[in-house]
């Protein structure tokens, strides 16, 4: 009788960290459309061989391979055996080998397993990630993203879900064609946490014409300066005086950091507002105190 033992989560997830090379498309998608067979389940050493016989690079990448496929469920594999998971990966519904990583299907099991483990936030969040607002991408800084899982960022980029920017050397964007894929699923789950800043509207008078004393208006004063502030940007509309809907927010004014800022990040309230100058105080990522 044979008995399988079945490791946690966390520990599949240990053990494909520890290999440094994933395989690119060509190699992944090589093990699951031409060296599994559906509906069998086959000697590991066998595909291994086959594999190999085949395209050599697998020689260095069979075993990332594995462990990668395993961790999203896409195969079920112990020590001896391996064979596709069919719950997770049809290959009669899927596209072809050629065009399996154009779509969606691997990344989303692969960011599900990660959501699973309260990972994607080491990779993906409010401050490692931006939008262009002129090519209308999301991106990543390259250098925030946990040192830990710089084998799926390296996996990301050959398989062409992220891309180098090659005038920014740090930024990393998300492919065009997956970028509504990463809005729902990654985009959706984040939550901003201000923190408390000064902002000193002194230079505001250079610019802006001081309005009236109180209240209404020196909410009035800086809502027209955060719109000039930030003219071009994709989502301008965003910017809103809530301090009349929701008087308990804590805040009067939600507002972006800059332009390429997506999801509302700074939190203006207004303090007082006199002839010569405006107190305010914002909520914003950073941490800076006059």
């Amino acid at each position: 009788m044979k008995v399988t033992l079945r490791r946690s989560s966390g520990t599949m997830l240990n053990e494909l960290l520890k290999h440094d090379n994933l395989g690119d498309a060509d190699e992944i998608s090589f093990v699951l459309f031409q060296a599994l067979i559906p509906d069998r389940q086959q000697s590991l050493n066998d595909v291994r061989k086959f594999c190999v016989s085949q395209l050599f690079s697998l020689s260095l990448s069979f075993e990332g391979i594995v462990r990668l496929l395993e961790f999203t469920r896409i195969i079920e594999t112990d020590s001896l055996t391996i064979s596709i998971n069919n719950k997770y990966f049809n290959p009669a519904v899927v596209q072809t080998q050629g065009e399996y990583f154009r779509n969606a299907h691997f990344f989303e099991c692969l960011f599900e397993r990660l959501k699973e483990l309260d990972c994607v936030a080491e990779m993906f969040n409010e401050n490692s990630l931006r939008f262009n607002h002129l090519t209308n991408r999301y991106y990543v800084k390259s250098h925030l993203i946990g040192f830990k899982f710089f084998t799926i960022r390296n996996l990301l980029l050959k398989l062409a879900f992220l891309e180098r920017d090659e005038t920014i050397p740090d930024h990393l964007s998300i492919a065009t064609q997956f970028t509504a894929f990463f809005k729902d699923t990654i985009i959706s789950d984040l939550k901003t946490t201000p923190d408390l800043v000064a902002f000193d509207l002194d230079d505001l008078g250079k610019t802006l014409e001081q309005q009236a004393e109180f209240g209404r208006n020196g909410e009035l004063f800086a809502f027209s300066y955060e719109k000039r502030r930030l003219n071009g940007h994709a989502q301008i509309h965003q910017v809103r005086r809530i301090s009349e809907d929701h008087v308990s927010a804590g805040y009067d004014i939600s507002s972006f950091d800059n332009l390429d800022s997506f999801i509302n990040d700074r939190f203006i309230e207004v303090k007082t507002y006199l002839k010569e100058r405006a107190s305010i105080e914002s909520c914003g990522r950073g941490q800076i105190k006059k």
